[in-house]
């Protein structure tokens, strides 16, 4: 019985096939990546908000939050602090971070309000990605009660493509852009203000 041998020629056919395979694969392979990342920031944030609602339950009111008071602190009964970072969120996710710089920043105007007074819950944010700017990086919560443009740059509205992931009062996430939560600019389609039955 004759037994071919391998020869360069047919090693060199083997690897181009494997080149192109891989050539072909890496878009998709990365796409799925960052789906996957998509997908761990919203399931991050439905845990945050979920132990928000918690809070809220039992103490009957909302965190007493303010610029630099941790929001981390009341709900890290209800939460684990794995959740408080997206995976595409580099300054967050450095190595040593001493800071425990979060990827998520609180709607300051949701420590005013109970959540029974909140008009439209479905429609309301609670939570969004925190900025990357130096000086907002430490911040806990965006003042949404101020006009939009001295506020904006505490959220990333890129972070996952030209989109991020925000949570909302009645604990469902979406994936929008920064225009999406603030239409018009006016209160009434803005979602980051909150509507409420005493306004």
């Amino acid at each position: 019985m004759k037994i071919n041998n391998f020869t360069l020629a047919d090693l060199l056919i083997v690897l181009s096939s494997i080149a192109i395979l891989l050539i072909l694969l890496l878009p998709t392979l990365n796409h799925s990546k960052k789906q996957a990342d998509v997908r761990s920031c919203q399931s991050h944030l439905k845990q945050i908000i979920l132990g928000w609602t918690l809070y809220c339950s039992e103490y009957e009111r909302n965190p007493p939050i303010h610029e630099n008071s941790g929001w981390d602190i009341y709900l890290s009964p209800y939460i684990n602090r794995k959740c408080l970072l997206c995976p595409c969120d580099k300054i967050a996710n450095r190595k040593n971070n001493n800071e425990k710089i979060q990827s998520y920043i609180f709607n300051e105007m949701l420590t005013n309000n109970h959540l029974k007074n909140i008009l439209s819950v479905n429609n309301t944010i609670a939570f969004a990605e925190r900025g990357d700017k130096t000086n907002i990086l430490k911040k806990q919560v965006y003042p949404a009660s101020e006009n939009i443009q001295y506020w904006e740059s505490y959220i990333k509205k890129d972070r996952h493509k030209n989109k991020s992931n925000y949570a909302f009062v009645d604990g469902h996430i979406e994936l929008l852009t920064f225009k999406d939560t603030i239409g018009d600019s006016t209160t009434l389609q803005n979602m980051h203000y909150i509507k409420s039955i005493q306004n």
